[in-house]
């Protein structure tokens, strides 16, 4: 009988499975958090980690201003060596301020410039003259550099971005988006020369000709409470624009405010920016599914006597092992897309169930973060298993036991005969041998 019950608690699962539901996930406590910022659309944007800390309206269409610089910058490093000549033309002297040639020194058509000077223009003090410079440098025509500007945006995958312009003037076809820029932001920063100028406070230029002078970073908040960098931008229909990039306690974060006060001279940018940083890098994680969250349910199939008999299906209990945490802003806490996916393991058991053993994999995509943790089985293989299939593994024991008298009967009886057929040998045997013994007395007397 313990044999024939092991037999029935070790019989393996054959078992399919299907999707599972998840029970009510969101701890819902907290209303999301939106920055405190008077620009129309911002981003806070976790580097270190790829996640958004706070936003507001990131994902509308806005005009980036200067902030485009960004974009002509990268690509002159990618494109370009610092010591390259690139020769100034006649487009880049028609440009409006802010622009070298207008507001600084004139320029002269056919004099040349660094590549790396040309680049400080550009980011420093957003000269527009230099951004078609090196337009024209990199794309040959104006029209060639803005095509590879949209297939950059493309690759950084800047899906709400088309540029038209090399230096963000304005122009209807001319827009982006909080998060594209956020993008921007982090592709830029990742490259050494860009990363180098934007955390540059001056710098003195000049062409192969004649020196131009210092040149001055328009971020005001530049070496302040962790900034190593930005871009500045505006222009009537854009607003004041920024993008700033902090560096505290080892944590990089990329913001960006666009809209942010309506003159070319408002600060209000620079104070929303300082104190959207405070806000960002003091923001804590919250449970947007907590643990001990049901799973609803876990479905196996399996065979009920192993390798034959019907198949069953068996309802697996479990819950949310661990609290999945995020940032409680308006994209994390907007109540969709906070259902995790459930994949049962691929080595499941269903008659080795115990409470508290992971049962499945629960996996939390929300934008670019992904939040892992296991389901635990709250049933077990008695409740689960044994007990409702009592009656046909009662059977199967009965079974068993019969089967395992008649065999033993069947031994037993062959035994017994084995025994007789012995003993008739050796009585044959014992009489033959009286008989000889006989004989051979009778003939000696």
């Amino acid at each position: 009988m313990k044999k024939i019950s092991s037999f029935i608690l070790s019989l393996l699962i054959l078992f399919s499975l299907s999707v599972p539901a998840l029970g009510a996930t969101t701890s819902k406590k907290l209303l999301p958090v939106e920055p405190r910022v008077k620009a129309k659309a911002a981003i806070s944007y976790d580097l270190t980690n790829n996640e958004i800390i706070l936003e507001k309206n990131m994902n509308e269409k806005m005009f980036p201003a200067s902030i485009t610089k960004l974009m002509t910058a990268l690509l002159l490093a990618e494109h370009s060596d610092r010591e390259d000549a690139l020769k100034i033309g006649t487009e880049p002297l028609k440009q409006p301020s802010f622009a070298i040639n207008k507001n600084m020194y004139k320029l002269y058509k056919g004099d040349t410039i660094t590549a790396d000077a040309a680049m400080k223009a550009i980011l420093l003090p957003s000269a527009n003259d230099m951004a078609v410079v090196a337009a024209e440098h990199v794309g040959t025509t104006i029209e060639g550099f803005v095509q590879m500007m949209n297939e950059k945006a493309k690759e950084l995958g800047m899906a709400s971005t088309h540029f038209v312009n090399p230096s963000g003037l304005h122009d209807p076809e001319h827009y982006t988006t909080a998060y594209d820029l956020a993008k921007l932001a982090k592709a830029a920063y990742a490259n050494d020369w860009v990363r180098e100028i934007i955390a540059t406070q001056t710098a003195n230029i000049r062409t192969k000709n004649q020196k131009i002078g210092d040149i001055k970073n328009s971020n005001q908040l530049l070496g302040i409470n962790g900034n190593v960098g930005g871009k500045t931008g505006f222009t009537p229909e854009a607003g004041r624009c920024l993008i700033g990039i902090y560096v505290r306690d080892g944590r990089e974060v990329i913001q960006v405010l666009l809209n942010d006060g309506t003159t070319s001279k408002s600060t209000l940018v620079f104070t929303d920016m300082a104190a959207m940083a405070d806000e960002a890098y003091a923001m804590e994680k919250v449970a947007m599914v907590t643990k001990g969250t049901p799973v609803d349910s876990i479905t196996a199939e399996y065979k009920l006597f192993r390798w034959f008999g019907p198949i069953k299906k068996v309802q697996i209990k479990a819950q949310i092992q661990d609290d999945l945490m995020l940032y409680n802003n308006t994209i994390n806490n907007d109540s969709e897309g906070l259902t995790p996916s459930v994949k049962p393991l691929s080595n499941l058991d269903v008659f080795e169930l115990n409470e508290g053993l992971p049962v499945a994999d629960i996996t939390l995509v929300k934008g670019e973060t992904t939040l892992t943790t296991k389901a635990l089985s709250q049933t077990n293989t008695f409740d689960s298993i044994i007990m409702p299939n009592a009656v046909p593994y009662a059977g199967l024991a009965v079974g068993g036991l019969l089967a395992a008298a008649l065999i033993l009967f069947l031994i037993i009886r062959g035994l017994r005969s084995r025994k007789s057929t012995q003993h008739k040998i050796r009585s044959k045997r014992q009489a033959k041998r009286r008989k000889t013994a006989r004989t051979n007395f009778t003939d000696r007397i």
